[in-house]
């Protein structure tokens, strides 16, 4: 057992609720509309909303008109993946394809260590932060393009910024190109 944060092998979920419509389940493919899920975690997780059009099949997924919400993170916008394989981007990540947008989206330190308490070491003392997050990512892992990023929140902080990112994700190949606004 995990003393902090979700303890996937020992889940216990209460309250869940799932609405969906127009959903299409093929042996190639998933796609529908999630109206509304929630659900709690003893973990103190609290999933207070989530709503998405959704596509998924062998090759990539899709998530329009996304809005995640707990007790402190909103996350909201789109997000989509394309990708040969599992297998070829379990070998080797750079060839996952990414089109995400994020509008108006917080993300909550203390939701990041329920989902992930192995980050702790790294965000301690942030744990009441709250990340401001826009940003537009598009492109192949290992040359992703960056436009009209906007982080803040830890602490005085606050950035903006767009740009290329080559080379991920080895840190001996990895190049940026971002001009700081």
């Amino acid at each position: 057992a995990i003393p902090n944060g979700m303890d996937y092998s020992h889940l216990k979920i209460d309250s869940f609720v799932l609405k969906a419509n127009d959903m299409v389940f093929t042996p190639t493919g998933y796609f529908g509309n999630i109206v509304h899920t929630s659900f709690r975690e003893k973990s103190g997780f609290n999933l207070a909303q989530l709503k998405a059009n959704f596509a998924y099949n062998d090759s990539g997924f899709a998530l329009k008109n996304l809005l995640v919400q707990t007790d402190n993170t909103i996350i909201q916008n789109s997000i989509a993946a394309n990708y040969p394989s599992i297998e070829a981007i379990t070998k080797d990540i750079g060839k996952l394809y990414l089109d995400a947008e994020f509008k108006n989206s917080r993300i909550a330190v203390k939701d990041i260590l329920l989902l992930s308490p192995q980050a702790a070491p790294y965000l301690k003392g942030f744990g009441s932060s709250v990340l401001a997050v826009n940003a537009g990512i598009k492109g192949y892992v290992k040359d992703l393009s960056l436009s009209g990023v906007q982080l803040g929140g830890i602490g005085n902080t606050a950035l903006t910024m767009n740009g290329i990112i080559k080379g991920l994700p080895d840190p001996n190949k990895t190049s940026f190109d971002i001009n700081l606004d």
